[in-house]
């Protein structure tokens, strides 16, 4: 089977398939209700132990993920209900538990208490374990039993996986839908999880336990692999640690053309495991630090004191390189259980980010007072996400104001002269970029949501696959436009979206004029190796002649035809 390949490395191991689409469940009637009773009883009890057994195995992202002991299998009114229905109607175990799981869900999503609203996903997630297993149908059970790597074969990556893939539980993975720029699939890149995705018919032929192997580079996947398919996955693999061992030489290098241009290769992280991660690779710098994630990890507001403490540590473990630190962008799919923020038709479009942290002033400044007290430990960023008017801009340049005024006051240490920027995340941002770099002392392309924002389209829906393209001509104009705007300005412009990282558009981004580039750690010696590889004026004539082409497929092929030799991994 081929697909696409995701996040690169080469997994071996057995199929581990969840899959999570509606199972089609029928009203049946049974002649013996004791049998009936016992099949739920074994059923409830499989799926017990399988989320006991895995919660011990992975006790740090077990809850989590969703799969702590699950609380309402212990729940005697719930299971009491769906006996209830076996005995009185004499109906199968799988409706049942259906109708049953039904009524708790809406109760549960009736609820004015967000944590009472959460168990409504809780239900959903037993009841499904329950039905498939009932029914017969391969589902997530078995995977803290297994003695072998694991490869997750999923719909597409969901929160739990998520979870579960920062906590080393999988080898590799495999998506039937899913997108290269979704946040499931950056996160297995994060995580140097290798991954697959737009294998269609993984559907049809992949069972739980299947032996199987990926190469998550060219996205070929082999369910049942002879010995020679082994054998030659093996022989590539040592091929690439031999390549991966040479990009290895350019650490803690400068990123500088053959021509002696200079280019910042700065990373992206989440947290502090992140940080040490890119240290390690001899990261220069962090041009993107995601502070939500110290929101989403926790069951409550993180302290000022806690915040200081997170990022005083990122700041030290970089040893006087510069961490730009994103402000809370929560909103859309990233919403802590604690925070009480509306349901909203188009959350996308609705109260995230800077919009979000304008209206919660007592979070913001919490925040902000958290960045410039750890601003004196090094050299530290502030950059504002979603930015769509220079009036946000000035709203939360007179909050940090404020906040100094109140540290001096306090005779508290920080950097008077801490930078604050702006990421470019819309068409909005990057139209008004002229304005917004005179306001801002560095702007930040966020390229993932500028894409989805210019395209109108999700970059989480598989099926739009084919429209969310870092390649479109409306994006890569709007890029130039944003670095054109930020040199009559003198204003420095970072792009740290994953486009940062594709080595066939590094050499027309250059060429447009980028000389600060944010990237995935997995892709920072990549990015760096293809500068080095690049020649000023010829690259100046690659951008020119893409910034005049007019259609996404013309870009595509003309950077895969001509810097596809960036993209070897032997």
């Amino acid at each position: 089977m081929n697909g696409v390949g995701a996040s690169p490395g080469i997994a071996v191991g057995r199929v581990y398939l969840d899959w999570k689409e509606q199972v089609e469940i029928d009203r049946e009637f049974v002649d013996d209700v004791e049998a009936e009773l016992e099949r739920l009883d074994l059923a409830i009890e499989t799926v017990a132990g399988e989320m006991s057994a895995l919660c011990q195995t992975f006790p740090e992202g077990g809850e989590e993920a969703g799969v702590a002991p699950g609380t309402m299998l212990r729940d005697g009114e719930f299971i009491g209900q769906i006996k209830g229905w076996i005995i009185t109607e004499n109906v199968n175990a799988p409706w049942a538990v259906k109708v049953t799981a039904d009524k708790f869900v809406q109760v549960f999503e009736n609820m004015d208490n967000d944590d009472l609203k959460a168990r409504a996903d809780d239900v959903k997630d037993v009841a499904s374990r329950l039905c498939r297993l009932l029914l017969h149908v391969s589902g997530p059970l078995l995977i803290s039993r297994a003695n072998e790597p694991i490869v997750l074969v999923c719909r597409q990556l969901d929160k739990g996986h998520q979870t579960m893939l920062q906590r080393g539980v999988f080898a590799g993975v495999v998506c039937q839908k899913d997108t290269y720029y979704s946040h499931g699939v950056i996160s297995a890149r994060n995580c140097h999880v290798p991954t697959v995705i737009s294998v269609d018919e993984i559907a049809d032929l992949a069972e739980t336990g299947d032996p199987v192997i990926l190469d998550g580079t060219t996205g070929e996947v082999i369910l049942n692999p002879s010995e020679d398919d082994r054998a030659a996955f093996a022989q590539r693999a040592a091929r690439r640690e031999e390549f991966e061992r040479q990009l290895s030489k350019l650490k803690g290098h400068p990123a500088r053309s053959r021509d002696g241009t200079l280019c910042t290769v700065h990373g992206n992280v989440a947290d502090l495991a992140d940080v040490d991660t890119l240290a390690d690779l001899g990261g220069g710098g962090i041009g993107l630090y995601r502070t939500e994630y110290l929101y989403l990890s926790k069951n409550r507001l993180p302290t000022c004191g806690e915040q200081y403490g997170d990022y005083r540590r990122a700041l030290l473990a970089m040893t006087g390189c510069p961490v730009i630190f994103r402000t809370l962008d929560i909103g859309g799919d990233r919403i802590p259980d604690y925070l009480a923020v509306p349901k909203e038709t188009n959350p996308a479009l609705g109260h995230r980010a800077i919009r979000y942290s304008l209206s919660r002033s007592d979070i913001f400044r919490e925040q902000l007072r958290a960045l410039l007290r750890a601003s004196g430990d090094g050299d530290l960023g502030i950059m504002l996400p979603l930015v769509t008017s220079v009036e946000e801009v000035r709203a939360a340049r007179a909050v940090l104001e404020d906040l100094k005024n109140e540290l001096r006051r306090e005779d508290k240490q920080f950097n008077p002269e801490v930078s604050l920027g702006v990421m470019v995340e819309t068409p909005a941002a990057a139209l008004t970029a002229d304005v917004l770099a005179r306001e801002s002392d560095f702007l930040s392309i966020g390229s993932n949501d500028l894409v989805q924002y210019t395209l109108a389209a999700d970059r989480a829906n598989g099926s739009l696959g084919n429209l969310y393209s870092p390649f479109a001509p409306a994006v890569l104009r709007l890029i130039k436009m944003v670095i054109d705007a930020g040199d009559a300005a003198g204003t420095p412009v970072h792009l740290c979206g994953e486009m940062a990282g594709v080595p066939t558009l590094i050499p027309v981004l250059f060429g447009m004029g980028l000389r600060h580039f944010s990237v995935n750690p997995t892709s920072l010696l990549r990015t760096n190796w293809v500068i080095t590889q690049l020649e000023d004026r010829q690259a100046e004539e690659w951008a020119r002649q893409v910034l005049g082409m007019g259609s996404e497929t013309d870009v595509r092929r003309f950077c895969e035809e001509t810097f596809g030799q960036f993209c070897r991994t032997e």
